[in-house]
Order: structure tokens, then sequence, then C-alpha cells
């Protein structure tokens, strides 16, 4: 009987405690709210903050999936971090919930808007030749749609254009392009990317300067070829080359007097590559040859006289008589057909017709000719005396 009344007792107050400290009550309704609502640009992350009831268990969605739950602080605090996002996202709160409590719903939301990043290409590896121009194949999407670029040497048609031209002012190597974006609006900065491009040494040929040679003659060829190539190979329209593969070849010319262009073409210093056979020209001039005719040989008697009949063609039209000293004389040694005096009684004479120089200091040289004649002893008749 006691124990029942000790029982009541210990109810009744344990009753009374209850009621007073609200005990396995649900009488408070948990609210919470979420906050940072901003513009991130692609892969970026934020931070949210959600407020509320002291020890709720929050329960959220992001874009009305994927449930996810965090617990606020004693403060009704916490901090949700999203360490990278790619694309525009709703966090919405759905329900707070203390304890074994029945949970409470919850409509507080915030959107964070992702910008996308400009996406930047600044197109193949290309290789030009010294000298040369390439066009680029530069592309910007995303959050920007143009460029500009940029590079420590050359120069760009417009650095503005994505499908700019560049002109390489180096010889030969690598050159790195940059084509950085505009900057979009909004949190998202500039995007670089680079191309390389080579540039191959271009072949520069010098045929020599111009030369004059006499027909007949020959010529030393004095050709340089630098650069991407070093070897290159002779032609021409007309003439002979003792090896038209070595740039100091001799060159002998068919024609008789005029010009003839000598071309001298590189070899291909980068096969499949840019750079192709480069060539340059000298001009030859052929100057005529003399040729020179003394005439038939002749007879003559011993003080009697000839008419000598020499001729002088091509580079000159003249030309001078000459004798061994005291062999005799000319009427004009000037004249081609000067008449001519033997002054020996007998015996043969050689005389020689010397052209005048048709080119002055040029290569041509004066020529001769030779032309003998026989004297014969003249026949002396004396009747004798009275």
């Amino acid at each position: 009987m006691v124990k029942k009344l000790l029982l009541k007792v210990l109810t009744f107050w344990a009753l009374l405690l209850t009621s007073a400290l609200g005990w396995g009550q649900c009488n408070e309704k948990p609210t919470a709210s979420i906050s940072g609502g901003t513009t991130i640009c692609y892969g970026e992350s934020v931070n949210l903050s959600i407020t509320g009831t002291a020890n709720a268990v929050v329960t959220y969605t992001k874009n009305g999936s994927s449930s996810t739950q965090i617990t606020l602080s004693s403060s009704g605090q916490a901090l949700l971090t999203i360490p990278e996002l790619f694309s525009t996202t709703t966090f919405k709160l759905t329900q707070a919930q203390i304890g074994s409590c029945s949970p409470q719903t919850l409509n507080s939301s915030v959107t964070v808007t992702v910008n996308p990043l400009p996406i930047v290409d600044a197109g193949i590896v290309q290789t030009v030749c010294s000298g040369g121009t390439i066009t680029l194949a530069g592309s910007v999407t995303g959050g920007a749609t143009t460029g500009t670029w940029s590079a420590p040497s050359g120069s760009f048609s417009n650095v503005n254009s994505l499908n700019s031209t560049y002109t390489p002012s180096l010889n030969s190597g690598t050159v790195t392009l940059t084509l950085t974006s505009a900057d979009p609006s909004g949190p998202c900065s500039s995007v670089t990317d680079s191309v390389v491009i080579t540039v191959n040494p271009a072949t520069i040929v010098d045929a020599g300067a111009i030369q004059t040679v006499c027909a007949g003659g020959t010529i030393t060829l004095a050709g340089k070829v630098t650069g991407g190539a070093t070897t290159g190979t002779w032609s021409a329209s007309s003439g002979n080359f003792s090896s038209a593969s070595s740039l100091t070849s001799t060159y002998t010319p068919t024609i008789e007097s005029g010009t003839v262009i000598l071309t001298l073409t590189s070899s291909d210093s980068d096969g499949t590559g840019p750079c192709v056979p480069v060539e340059d020209t000298v001009e030859i001039k052929v100057n005529p040859a003399t040729v020179v005719d003394a005439g038939a040989v002749q007879t003559v008697c011993a003080g009697g006289t000839i008419t000598l009949a020499g001729s002088v063609t091509g580079g000159a039209t003249s030309g001078t008589w000459s004798a061994p000293t005291g062999e005799g004389t000319f009427s004009n040694a000037g004249t081609l057909n000067s008449t001519f005096t033997p002054s020996i009684a007998s015996g043969k004479i050689t005389l020689t017709l010397t052209s005048a120089d048709s080119d002055g200091t040029g290569p041509c040289s004066t020529v001769e000719d030779t032309v003998e004649i026989t004297v014969n002893p003249a026949t002396i008749v004396d009747a004798g005396a009275v």
C-alpha cells in the first residue's frame, strides 16, 4: 500500500516537471532561410549562408533534386560551401526539423548564376618561310567572341582580327603568338591560348655581276647561294657551262654578239615546307669578235708593186698593215687595199694586217692575219757598149 502511494507521488512530480520544462513537447516550429545568391565564373566556388532555429536540421535541394541535409549550430548558423559550380543553380530550403518533431516546410531559395568562360583557340601550328606571311585561324567562343593577337616580334595585318595575317621578322626559328579573349562582363576574366609558328630560313641567291665576253671566249661565273640552301643550278637559253651545278662554273656563249641571260636557281631548302627554290639572273654581254683576212698570197717582180686585198669584219672594220723593217713600203698602211712595193731584190716577205681594237677596254683584243708575198728577181738586160 505504501509502495503504490509512493509511485503515485513520483508520477505526479514527474508529470509536473515535464510540463514545466516542456520535455516531450513539439511546441516550437523551426524556421530557416538561405542567402548569398550571386554571380560567379564557370568552375568557381561559392559560399551560401543558412540562418534559422538553433540545432535545426535543414533539408535543401539543388535545382529541385538531390535533397541534402545540414545542421544549424547552437547559434542557428550554417555555412554551405560549394567547391565548384559549372552551371546556374538554385538552392532551395525545403524543410527544417528539431529532434523527432515533425518537420516544418520551408520555401527560401537563392540562385547562383554561373557565367561561361571564354573558350580561346589560337589555331594549329604553322610553318612559314622567312619573309613570308601566314593567315591565322583563331576562334573565341563562350563568354566572349572577340580577341587580340600579340607576339614578341613580327607584325599583324590586324591584331583584332581572328583571321589576321602575320609576317615574322626573324630569319629562322620559332615565335609564339598569343590570342587573348576580350574581358567578358561579370566575374570571368579574359582567357589566352598560344600557337607556335616555325620560321624556315629563306634562300638568298646572287647570280653575280654583269660580265662582258668576246664571242668565242669564256667567262668564270661567281654565283652565291646562302640561307636555307647552299647549292644551285645554272641555266641559259644558249651557250655551254663547264658544270651547271657549280656556282663558279665557266660559261661559253654560242652567239656571235648580243646579250644572254643566265639564271641561277637554288635547290629546295625545305622539301615539302613553305620555302621554294629561289632564282637570280645575270646578264652576259657578248661583243662580236673581229675577223681579219690579209688576202691571198701574191707574187711580184722586184721593183714592182702589188695591190693588197685585206678585209676586217665583225667587231672592227679597219686595220693597219705592217712589214719587216726595210723590206718594203705601203702607199697607205691604214688602207685595207693599200699598194705595197717590196724593197728586196728577191725572196719572201710576210705582211701583217692588224685590226683596230673593237671594244676599247672590253674583252675583245686586236686580231691579225698575215699574207706571204714572193718577190721574183727582175731580169737585167745589158746590150753592151756602143
